[in-house]
């Protein structure tokens, strides 16, 4: 199933969004979280690319690489050229710049809660969630929907048009892990209210 990853290029690097466009790339640092997050990409998964002062883009993934090519001008300034890439085709350009709005409204965060305000989303999008953060069900339709509000245009039409069919925001497409937890919390219910035991051994941790 196709899963939605975000990416944030922080305001002070924001010249690096400009060059991702161009070169229909993006990477990230060499470290091992970061390398675990990129394992889970698969192409034809979808990118959103943003940065809080220049939009978004919603972008089908191509392909996978890890090279050491000196791409983005922050690599001067940070010393890291960002190894682990993807590729990507751009399917929608968000080019408004309350993108953050759009974000703060739709993230949450660890806990499952809409964050306390944009300082605490900052913060959050400069750790594990800003780099291939995978997003819920509920996170990218909520960022579609906003899209849409604010342009007219549905960003789940370009999706489609894309050849991404199983990407859907009317409540018959749930990410595995949101049917799990939905599983999980059925049979919790019915253990507690007929007083018997439920083997979990098949679910998600």
């Amino acid at each position: 199933m196709t899963n939605v990853y975000l990416c944030n290029v922080p305001n002070k690097f924001k010249d690096d969004y400009d060059t991702a466009i161009e070169k229909k790339m993006w990477g990230v640092k060499d470290n091992n979280k970061n390398k675990k997050r990129w394992d889970s990409v698969n192409v034809n998964d979808i990118l959103i690319l943003e940065n809080k002062s220049k939009g978004a883009i919603i972008a089908k993934i191509t392909g996978k690489m890890e090279e050491n090519s000196e791409i983005w001008p922050s690599t001067k300034i940070t010393d890291n050229n960002y190894p682990y890439r993807v590729k990507f085709d751009i399917i929608y350009n968000y080019e408004k710049n309350d993108i953050n709005d759009i974000l703060f409204e739709c993230l949450k965060d660890s806990s499952g809660n809409k964050y306390k305000n944009f300082q605490a989303l900052d913060s959050s999008l400069r750790g594990p969630v800003g780099q291939f953060g995978k997003l819920k069900y509920d996170e990218y339709c909520c960022i579609f929907k906003k899209m849409k509000e604010k342009t007219g245009e549905d960003p789940l039409d370009s999706i489609k048009k894309a050849g991404i069919t199983d990407l859907k925001c009317d409540n018959n497409i749930i990410e595995t892990q949101d049917k799990e937890n939905i599983k999980w919390w059925i049979e919790k219910t019915y253990e507690s209210t007929h007083e018997i035991k439920i083997d979990h051994s098949n679910n998600f941790d």
